[in-house]
């Protein structure tokens, strides 16, 4: 069973539950935006009706979820389409870390 998957800076870590206290997270025209490209504008997206967003917001930060009650495909302008089995996912942001200035920093796609 895979455990994590990665769509650019985008990471999909599989869990058991969703956790309580969800709020969905809404559509734009049909769409899933699991992230927004900071650098390219361009987006995370999944189409399928078969997926939900979750969102949790918990001390000042909001936590993404996929649920996937099928196999579903996230799709981005500069990366090959990806297909996420069904199942439950708690979504972060690839990071990398500067040894030189001792910081930590999101990947930015």
């Amino acid at each position: 069973m895979i455990k994590q998957i990665q769509h650019g800076d985008v990471l999909f870590k599989r869990i058991p539950r969703l956790p309580s206290g969800l709020k969905p997270f809404s559509r734009h025209d049909g769409k899933l935006i699991v992230a927004e490209g900071e650098a390219t504008g361009h987006n995370h997206v999944i189409e399928s009706d078969k997926a939900t967003l979750w969102t949790l917001e918990k001390d000042g930060e909001t936590q993404l979820y996929l649920e996937a009650i099928e196999p579903v495909i996230i799709t981005h302008e500069e990366h090959k389409a990806l297909p996420i089995p069904k199942g439950i996912y708690e979504i972060g942001r690839v990071k990398e870390y500067d040894y030189f200035s001792e910081m930590e920093r999101h990947v930015v796609d």
